[in-house]
């Protein structure tokens, strides 16, 4: 999809318009604009331009879209609702929002750049809803519903809380992903080198089994050195640590077991007694003394292999109550417990650098996994900011959502963002807002 190659600029001019840039300067939101310049015109309206690299209007979006999917409709609404719920949280009730307001993005997210703000803060939490019902009716009317559905919007209009209109929306579909906003190119993309194929030496063709050679060959221009130190390198510390414990005990148990076998086999008669029995009291035989054999009522090694396995177990079951534990917070039905979990172990990922670990705690293709898999691709950057957080505590449930608060070192907050998934709670989002706890 294409926009015009122009600057994008957007007048405010209601009584609420520098309240609205205040708004925007004193929030941080994946889904709020932030300005880049601000001034006014002869007339005295205030003019504002947002920093939307490569962004459209939603309405001139879905101007060359044509009629969207339930599923798109999905895409365009919850991120706005969160957004406008978002500022409500802060004490900036949203009373207008129109389809020309909202932004798609390069990514193919929807930004809201401009709404109407209440003149002072409502004593209500939902009231004044009526300007972003109206939003949410003028979307889902550009949907081509499937024949034989009724349309959602009688039922979206009698929504009298924020969260009702956002359960509405979350149960019409699964969310799509957008088509993207783009520059149209200008110029001829550069023409790109084919990639370097080893040529094998000439030789290899007279040999009758060439293809095993080429294939031989492919390989190690696939893995060679460098493929195998990266692998090396990837290897997670605990499992060196592991394999370290591992060769070290099987070192001890071969000396142990040479040094056992040095002993020399008794000869004579085979009545005699025992070399134990016929070895003087001032001497000491080799090899495991008289006191640990079996029968004399002493503590033997058995007995102590006996108590290390018990510990063992009870450690292993210590690990496996608590991993049950864990694994049924995430699941329940509480996101707050889940948060709890999910964050430290997000923490604890990303200090072990495992993509895979990440993927069960962020949710599949948000835009927490995006970034937190780019820092596993270059750890030696910025360092990642923590979420971690010491108090948690839930603002709002869309159905399958829930927008959580947390405090993380009791001075500043953060909002985190989690989604239910067939296999439990997962991570979608983590803002900082800035705010004093």
């Amino acid at each position: 999809m294409l926009r015009p190659d122009t600057d994008l600029t957007l007048p405010v001019t209601g009584p609420a318009s520098m309240g609205w840039l205040v708004a925007l300067e004193g929030v941080q939101h994946p889904h709020l604009a932030r300005p880049a310049d601000a001034w006014h015109d002869g007339d005295g309206a205030l003019h504002l331009r947002v920093a939307v690299p490569e962004g459209v209007t939603l309405r001139s979006w879905a101007a060359a879209r044509g009629p969207m999917e339930p599923g798109e409709a999905v895409t365009v609404l919850l991120p706005v609702l969160a957004a406008v719920a978002h500022l409500r949280h802060r004490g900036v009730p949203v009373v207008g929002l129109e389809v020309g307001d909202v932004l798609v993005d390069a990514r193919g997210a929807p930004v809201v750049a401009r709404a109407d703000l209440a003149e002072g803060s409502p004593s209500g939490a939902d009231v004044l809803l009526a300007g972003v019902v109206d939003f949410v009716a003028a979307v889902l009317d550009q949907v081509r519903w499937p024949p034989g559905r009724d349309r959602p919007t009688p039922s979206v209009e009698r929504a009298t809380e924020l969260v009702e209109v956002v359960e509405l929306v979350h149960d019409l579909a699964e969310p799509l992903p957008l088509a993207t906003a783009v520059v149209a190119p200008t110029v001829a993309p550069a023409a790109v080198d084919p990639p370097d194929v080893p040529v094998p030496p000439a030789w290899t063709a007279l040999l009758p089994e060439s293809e095993v050679v080429d294939r031989a060959l492919a390989w190690w221009a696939r893995s060679g050195p460098r493929g195998l130190v990266a692998g090396v390198r990837a290897v997670r510390p605990r499992f060196w640590a592991t394999g370290v414990a591992v060769v070290g005990a099987l070192v001890a148990s071969s000396a142990l077991l040479e040094g056992g076998g040095t002993d020399a086999e008794p000869t004579g008669d085979p009545a005699a007694p025992s070399p134990v029995a016929a070895t003087p009291a001032g001497s000491a035989p080799h090899g495991p003394s008289s006191a640990a054999l079996p029968g004399d009522g002493s503590a033997g090694p058995v007995e102590a292999d006996a108590g290390t396995d018990a510990d063992a177990e009870a450690d292993a079951g210590t690990e496996a109550d608590a991993g049950t534990a864990a694994d049924a917070a995430v699941r329940a039905d509480d996101p707050v417990a889940a948060a709890l979990v999910l964050l430290p172990t997000r923490e604890e990922c990303l200090r072990e650098l495992d993509g895979a670990c990440l993927r069960e705690v962020d949710h599949a293709a948000s835009p927490l996994l995006r970034d937190d898999l780019a820092f596993l691709a270059e750890p030696a950057g910025a360092p990642r900011e923590s979420g971690a957080c010491a108090d948690v505590a839930e603002t709002a449930r869309w159905g399958g959502s829930a927008l959580l608060h947390c405090v993380r070192d009791g001075t500043t907050a953060a909002s985190v963002l989690v989604v239910r998934t067939e296999a439990g709670w997962r991570l979608r989002e983590i803002a900082p807002s800035g705010e004093e706890p």
